[in-house]
């Protein structure tokens, strides 16, 4: 987690302020210097307004599974109270602070967590 840092800070730096990723499109996503907005609501929901952003929702599903298969396989095997509480919150968090970030840093997370939580399955699968 620690070395992520460093490249999390320098995309988002990049994304934010780089003329030329501005426009960038991927996939469904048109800009990745901004948010990928799915679709547009008439009103706005608490918290995350008019926009339907489908990358921190993806990222927070993903995170959910990856944790999910930690407590299974790690060394808290069936878990306590704090970390069932935590498997809820902890992507809720991320979510809620990815939401509005650019898509481009948001899909490098939910890339990164992709790969983490196939890689697990692949060490649980050969164990």
């Amino acid at each position: 987690m620690l070395l992520q840092i460093p490249v999390f800070f320098a995309l988002y730096q990049a994304l934010v302020r780089s003329v030329t990723l501005k426009g960038a499109n991927f996939l469904w996503i048109k800009d990745l210097s901004e948010p990928d907005k799915l679709f547009t609501l008439s009103k706005g929901l608490p918290l995350i307004g008019k926009d339907i952003n489908i990358l921190p929702l993806l990222m927070m599903i993903g995170m959910f599974f990856q944790q999910k298969m930690t407590m299974k396989t790690g060394a808290g095997a069936g878990g306590n109270e704090q970390q069932k509480i935590m498997l809820i919150i902890f992507p809720l968090m991320f979510g809620f602070i990815f939401y509005n970030m650019p898509s481009g840093l948001v899909l490098y997370w939910f890339v990164n967590s992709a790969l983490m939580l196939i890689q697990q399955m692949r060490m649980v699968a050969k164990s």
